[in-house]
C-alpha cells in the first residue's frame, strides 16, 4: 500500500515545473562560474585549464544552497499542504521576529538585512519571510464563505503586509518590499475580489508614493532620479549605463561563456554574479539566448498557473497565486533593471543569481506548487468550490 503511494506521489509530480527549475538553476551555475572567472590570459589550453580560474568557493556555497533548498521542497511536499495554513500565525510571528532581531546587526553594503553566519555565509530573513506572507494571506482570504468584498476586509488583510513592509524598509530594503507589495497584490487579484475595491486599494497606494518619497534616504532617491533622467550621479549612473552596454554587447548570437577580452573578464559590471548577472549572461548568450531564457521563465509561470487553475480549493489557489506574483515581480524587476527600463533595487534572479536565501526560498516556493499539485483537501477544511 505505501509503495503503490510513493507510485502515485512519483507519478503526479508536476514534472515539466520541476525540470525547468532545475534547468534554471544549473544554467545559473554556469552563469555564476562566467561572471566570477578569473580573467583569461589566451594562455589557456584546456577546458581544465579554464576550470582551474572560477571561483570555486562561490560555486559552492550555490551548490550547497541548491541542496539545501531541495530538500526543503521536498519536505514540504511530504505534508499536507493545508498544515502550513493552520501554522500561518507561528510562521508570520517568526518571520517579523527574525525581520526585527535583523536590525541590530552590523550593516553589510549599507543595509541592515543580514545574519552573519560566517565569513563568507549571511541568512537573509527577507527572503523566507516571503513564503510566510503567502501562506498567510492564503489562509486569510480563504477563511469566508466569499472573496475579500468589502473595505473592512481589505483593512483586516493589511496588517499582515505593514509589518514586515515597514520593517524590511529600516533595513532598508525598498526591493524586497515591493517584491511583498506586488505579491499582496497579486494574490488580491487571484482572490476574487471585486474590481471595484481591488481599483480601489490601487489608487489609494499611488496615493503614498509622494509621502514615501520623502522617507526614503538620499541613495534611494538618487536611483529613482537617475531612472528618470533627472540626476547624473556617478556611481547610480555607472551601474546601468555598465550594465546596459553589457548587454547589447552581447549582440544577437553573444561572445560565449568564458570567453577572454568579455566586459564581465574586465570587471566592467558591478555586483556582475548577483544584481547584474543578467548583464553579464546576455553578452554571453547575446539577444537570441536572452530570448530562450525569458521564455524558460515564461513556460514555469504558464505551468504554476495551469496548477492553480486546477487547484481544488480557494487557498491552494491562492498560494500558488502568491509564488507566481512573487516570482513573477522578480523577474520582471531584475531584467528591466539591467537594460534601464526599471531603477536599480537590487534584486535578484530567481534560481540564476548567487544568493543563498534567495535560492532556498524560491525551490521551497517550488515545494509548495508542487505540493499544490499533489494533495487535495480534506473534507471540511477549506473546502470551497472554485470560482
Amino acid at each position: 500500500m505505501q509503495n503503490k503511494k510513493k507510485e502515485s506521489i512519483f507519478r503526479n509530480l508536476d514534472w515539466p515545473i520541476v525540470l525547468l527549475a532545475l534547468g534554471l538553476v544549473l544554467f545559473g551555475f554556469v552563469a555564476i562560474a562566467n561572471a566570477t572567472l578569473q580573467p583569461l590570459t589566451g594562455d589557456e589550453q584546456s577546458l581544465a585549464d579554464i576550470f582551474e580560474k572560477v571561483n570555486w568557493p562561490t560555486l559552492r556555497s550555490q551548490m550547497l544552497f541548491f541542496g539545501i533548498g531541495t530538500a526543503g521542497a521536498v519536505a514540504i511536499c511530504c505534508f499536507d499542504i493545508h498544515l502550513f495554513g493552520r501554522f500561518s500565525n507561528a510562521l508570520m510571528a517568526l518571520a517579523v521576529l527574525l525581520l526585527a532581531l535583523v536590525l541590530t546587526q552590523p550593516p553589510i553594503n549599507n543595509s541592515r538585512s543580514w545574519f552573519k553566519i560566517t565569513e563568507t555565509m549571511t541568512f537573509q530573513p527577507s527572503e523566507v519571510g516571503k513564503l510566510a506572507l503567502i501562506v498567510a494571506l492564503a489562509h486569510r482570504m480563504s477563511r469566508g464563505e466569499k472573496p475579500p468584498s468589502r473595505v473592512i476586509d481589505l483593512l483586516k488583510l493589511l496588517p499582515w503586509l505593514l509589518v514586515p513592509v515597514g520593517l524590511i524598509a529600516i533595513q532598508p530594503d525598498y526591493g524586497s518590499a515591493l517584491v511583498y507589495t506586488f505579491t499582496f497584490i497579486g494574490m488580491l487579484f487571484m482572490s476574487g475580489m471585486s474590481i471595484k475595491l481591488f481599483i480601489g486599494f490601487l489608487s489609494s497606494c499611488a496615493l503614498t508614493v509622494v509621502p514615501l518619497w520623502f522617507l526614503m534616504p538620499a541613495r534611494a532617491q538618487e536611483r529613482i532620479l537617475v531612472f528618470l533622467n533627472l540626476s547624473s550621479s556617478s556611481a547610480s549612473v555607472y551601474q546601468t549605463e555598465h550594465a546596459r552596454i553589457a548587454v547589447g554587447s552581447g549582440q544577437f548570437w553573444g561572445k560565449g561563456f568564458f570567453t577572454k577580452g568579455a566586459l564581465s573578464q574586465l570587471n566592467y559590471v558591478p555586483e556582475k554574479h548577483n544584481d547584474f548577472i543578467f548583464s553579464v549572461t546576455a553578452e554571453a548568450i547575446g539577444f537570441f539566448g536572452c530570448v530562450l531564457l525569458v521564455a524558460a521563465f515564461a513556460l514555469l509561470f504558464w505551468r504554476m498557473l495551469r496548477v492553480a487553475s486546477v487547484a481544488q480549493d480557494r487557498y491552494t489557489r491562492l498560494i500558488v497565486s502568491g509564488v507566481v506574483s512573487m516570482m513573477l515581480f522578480h523577474v520582471f524587476e531584475n531584467i528591466a533593471m539591467n537594460i534601464g527600463l526599471m531603477p536599480v533595487t537590487g534584486i535578484p534572479l530567481p534560481f540564476i543569481s548567487a544568493g543563498g536565501s534567495n535560492l532556498i526560498t524560491n525551490l521551497m516556493a517550488i515545494g509548495l506548487v508542487l505540493n499544490a499539485k499533489l494533495r487535495k483537501p480534506p473534507k471540511g477544511v477549506f473546502d470551497l468550490p472554485a470560482p
